[in-house]
């Protein structure tokens, strides 16, 4: 089963890579190598979660900033949307 976070970096990826014009095998020699292209192929179809240290090779192709991978609602499609912290009983809400 993939995982949500996988998928999301995956489709990200690919994003910007097309956006790019690249193949997957340009990008992966922009990365000298590492990742190779079939593992990019597989980051891109969210069977492979990268590590940081892929990430960054990617991101530093591409001309983006790591964190571009995460934006934009990630954080809600893997924990939900949350509230806030459930109210402490007795605290009169006052600090």
């Amino acid at each position: 089963m993939k995982s949500t976070l996988a998928t999301e970096i995956g489709r990200r990826l690919r994003k910007m890579r097309v956006r790019r014009g690249l193949t997957q095998q340009r990008l992966a020699q922009m990365t000298e190598g590492r990742p190779d292209y079939s593992y990019i192929g597989k980051i891109e179809r969210g069977e492979q979660l990268p590590s940081l240290k892929v990430l960054e090779r990617l991101a530093r192709a591409l001309v983006v900033p790591p964190g571009q991978f995460f934006r934009q609602g990630i954080g809600e499609a893997l924990l939900g949307r949350w509230e806030g912290p459930p109210p402490v009983e007795g605290s009169g809400g006052r600090a």
